[in-house]
């Protein structure tokens, strides 16, 4: 009888009863049919009886027998992956054959996040065995001044600090403290794949090499990109940094990913930034400024960014972007003039050929 069963039921293999009690008491059988919204069957979707182990799978058609129900109300449930679970309430006379026919919808599924890992190919992350630090532009909760500003405090183990009020400065960088006496203790910094500057550039002087006294502040490289221009930035810190990017990496990287275009009509975006700059009071109440108010001012910065991207018809992808940037510090001569040009174009002749083009101009 139980082959019977088995031939019948397409696929079916049911585990038994849960226990003898069951095996004792009237049993009836559950069959039906499991298909899509659009009326496809749905193959190898698990049946089984709620709080039992006795269930099968469907078969090609779709359809499902399971057989040694005990009588009385039963719960028949239905698990698939990429749908939605569903369950039905039936009741099972003894020797009787009940009906359930179900109907699944589809439900989205979480795929596992892609770093690169400057091996040659990319890698699942929870595949990478060393932690890797991402920050996504799109899951910013305000806008970005600079990218300095980005990372602060969104990536374990990275130390912004170092910052000041002058125009154009930038602030150091440290992934997990700092690694040499000696050397730099910046990290590297790559680009869509192409190594930058990382070290502050020099300050500006009229005696080449001398320390002058004025502001301890330094430009930062890293500044000098758009933070509208990027997709979403990678860190990673530690021994993997040297394993995956040789010794110069002993202070870790910081990988950018700049925005690409994709297929369709052009999308235009325009973004105006303003903002101003005061120098708190220091002094006394009766002197604020320490009478240093002939040397000090009300600083400002206006700065305009505009970007298209898109895509035509013969698998040309592009994305170019223009930004400029004028600040004033609190201080006479402390000001920065920024202009920056990107394009990033991607061409498919074929279907397993690809040709990129990146490049990016900073004033």
């Amino acid at each position: 009888m139980s082959a019977c069963a088995v031939v019948a039921g397409l696929l079916v293999s049911p585990f038994g009863p849960t226990g003898p009690a069951h095996a004792q008491g009237a049993t009836g059988t559950v069959r039906g049919k499991v298909t899509n919204t659009a009326g496809n069957a749905v193959p190898n979707a698990q049946v089984f009886i709620s709080g039992t182990q006795n269930g099968g799978q469907t078969g090609a058609d779709g359809s499902y027998t399971i057989t040694r129900v005990n009588a009385g109300s039963a719960t028949v449930r239905v698990r698939m992956i990429g749908y939605e679970p569903i369950e039905k309430v039936v009741t099972v006379a003894s020797g009787q054959t009940a009906t359930a026919d179900f109907v699944l919808k589809t439900s989205p599924i979480s795929l596992d996040q892609v770093v690169v890992t400057g091996t040659a190919g990319s890698a699942r992350k929870r595949e990478v065995g060393n932690s890797i630090g991402q920050v996504s532009t799109k899951d910013l909760p305000e806008v970005p001044t600079n990218v300095s500003n980005l990372l602060a405090g969104r990536v374990a183990g990275v130390q912004i600090s170092g910052g000041t009020g002058n125009a154009g400065s930038g602030s150091a960088i440290r992934l997990r403290g700092a690694t040499s006496l000696a050397l730099s203790n910046q990290p590297l910094i790559y680009v869509d794949g192409v190594r930058t500057r990382s070290d502050e550039y020099p300050r500006n002087g009229i005696f080449q090499g001398a320390t002058q006294r004025g502001a301890n502040s330094y430009g930062s490289p890293l500044n000098d990109i758009n933070p509208d221009d990027i997709e979403r930035i990678e860190v990673v810190k530690g021994a993997a940094a040297t394993t995956l990017f040789g010794t110069d990496a002993a202070a870790g990287v910081i990988q950018i990913f700049t925005k690409r275009g994709s297929q369709g009509a052009a999308k235009w975006t325009t973004q105006i930034n303003s903002g101003f700059q005061r120098l708190q009071k220091f002094g006394t109440d009766s002197v604020p400024l320490l009478n240093m108010d002939p040397f000090v001012r009300d600083g400002g910065r206006l700065g305009m960014q505009a970007q298209v991207a898109g895509g035509t018809q013969n698998n040309v992808k592009y994305l170019f972007s223009f930004g400029a940037d004028n600040s004033d510090g609190v201080l006479q001569l402390d000001n920065e003039r920024k202009y920056q040009v990107r394009a990033n174009v991607d061409f498919s002749p074929m279907k397993n050929m690809q040709f990129s083009w990146n490049t990016a101009y900073n004033n």
